[in-house]
């Protein structure tokens, strides 16, 4: 059961200190006239399961107004929730100084909302401050403790009748919240840290003003509106193509198809964006539920200034030279015509490679790369005594004097024979007819590392140490567009 936290904890006790002279919180007043309270929770059809176990926690503060006719018998009196039973609370009023008596209550009519704030025993008969914040914090991707921080609860108008000595608020959520399960077209290795939800009309607003009895207006008169909220992960998720949810709590309204969009901001400043293509009404007390897919192959590295970077080919030897760049492989044999690049993922053997077709990454007329890479197949080259080491993130590509010999570990080993030694050190040569090699330095010059294919055996490409000349490395360089 997530339990609703805390909300204006510190202004309630200041401004009760002044107004209804608080007792003891640990001793919450009840006179023998006092009338009875319980707060429940209106059952909520449209939430999923995990949203359903929302309820009360002892401690929890309303705020509980009564009008008799035309005249209000009680303003902002604060109650406490004592006691639990499943979605119903019991609620004690937290000041004898301020709490509703079983006799005066009679024939009165009575409204409240959660979370208290504002002054005790003071304030405007029909209205409360509210407030939802355009930044919003979530646990971990899936986790729904942090809507119960956003909530903004109303019951009423409910009144006394027939004698009755007790009175049940029936609070209903007058906020929305959008469930968005985010998922990536292709294999990727982006780390989401926030998710922007933008529109054209409000999503949040940092002051406004509750109707408690607002009949068919609008519930909410909202003041420095804002028309996009950012949820921060605390724990950043990883894009899949299974998929991330993550939980926005929005102000209720309608948007025009195509008018929201979701942004995604990675942990090392890249973002992507796609839009809702379909109208969407985000209802009070309900939940929005959305699938969309993000293509990794669109982000882009978030630049100070609008810088704008592409990726350059390097197809020559005496143009390596030490940074971030992509290993490409321009395959040209036995009747096989394609381009591969090799991923970071660690591999005993064999790294498989993959089509540079298949990642949708977009090309100019000078065949740069203008979107942005995935991480997963970004190396790093640092110059070396005897030629280059090649890294990615703590992944080392290295290779033996064996066919099967090329490894990706963290180590500079692989699992062709416990009796070989790898070597982390590599060199780029030129080969006539074929273009750039990878090979080995030292005395291991008959073979190069490249996609191999072996039809009479093997079903796919495996990248390993060759004889036969199959084709040129190109490597792609991060360049800023006006270099």
């Amino acid at each position: 059961m997530v339990a609703m936290k805390k909300i204006l904890y510190i202004i309630f006790i200041a401004s009760c200190i002044l107004s209804c002279s608080l007792e003891k919180e640990s001793a919450p007043a009840a006179a023998p006239e006092a009338l009875r309270f319980t707060a429940a929770y209106t059952s909520r059809t449209a939430f999923s399961q995990d949203l359903s176990a929302i309820s009360w926690e002892n401690g929890d503060r309303v705020g509980i107004y009564a009008t008799k006719g035309a005249d209000a018998i009680g303003i902002n009196y604060p109650y406490s929730i004592t006691g639990i039973d499943g979605a119903t609370g019991e609620l004690s009023a937290v000041s004898s100084s301020c709490q509703y008596g079983s006799v005066e209550s009679a024939g009165a009519t009575f409204c409240a909302y959660y979370p208290f704030a504002g002054t005790a025993g003071e304030g405007n008969r029909f209205v409360v401050p509210v407030q939802l914040p355009a930044s919003q914090e979530q646990a971990a991707a899936g986790d729904v403790s942090h809507l119960s921080d956003y909530m903004i609860l109303m019951a009423g108008p409910v009144s006394l009748t027939g004698g009755s000595a007790a009175v049940n608020l029936p609070f209903r959520n007058m906020l929305a919240v959008a469930a968005i399960d985010i998922k990536a077209s292709a294999a990727n290795s982006r780390n989401i840290s926030s998710v922007v939800l933008k529109a054209s009309a409000p999503l949040a607003f940092a002051r406004g003003n509750m109707l408690l009895d607002p009949g068919d207006a609008a519930p909410f008169t909202i003041n420095d509106a804002s028309d996009s909220v950012v949820l921060n992960l605390e724990t950043p998720f990883r894009l899949s193509t299974e998929g991330s949810r993550v939980y926005f709590t929005l102000t209720p309204g309608s948007h025009a198809a195509g008018s929201i969009k979701l942004k995604l901001l990675t942990d090392n400043g890249y973002a992507a964006e796609v839009a809702i293509p379909e109208g969407v009404n985000f209802e009070s007390n309900g939940v929005y539920s959305k699938t969309l897919s993000v293509d990794p192959a669109s982000f882009k590295k978030v630049q100070e200034g609008g810088e704008v970077y592409i990726w350059k080919p390097v197809t020559a030897a005496s143009s390596v030279k030490a940074g971030e760049c992509i290993l490409a492989y321009h395959y040209d044999y036995g009747g096989t015509v394609k381009d591969f690049v090799l991923p970071g993922t660690a591999a005993d053997k064999n790294p498989l490679p993959v089509v540079l077709t298949s990642l949708g990454w977009s090309f100019d007329d000078n065949d740069n790369i203008t979107s942005e890479p995935d991480e997963l197949y970004v190396w790093k080259l640092t110059a070396v005594d005897g030629g280059w080491n090649i890294t990615h993130g703590d992944n080392i590509l290295c290779g033996c004097d064996q066919a099967q010999g090329l490894a990706i570990s963290t180590d500079g080993s692989g699992a062709y024979s416990s009796t070989k030694t790898y070597s982390s050190v590599w060199s780029f040569t030129d080969k006539e007819n074929f273009g750039m090699q990878l090979g080995l330095p030292g005395t291991i010059t008959t073979r190069r590392a490249m996609p191999y294919y072996d039809s009479a055996s093997m079903t796919q490409f495996e990248w390993r140490l060759a004889k036969s000349d199959t084709g040129g490395y190109v490597l792609y360089y991060k360049t800023l567009v006006d270099e």
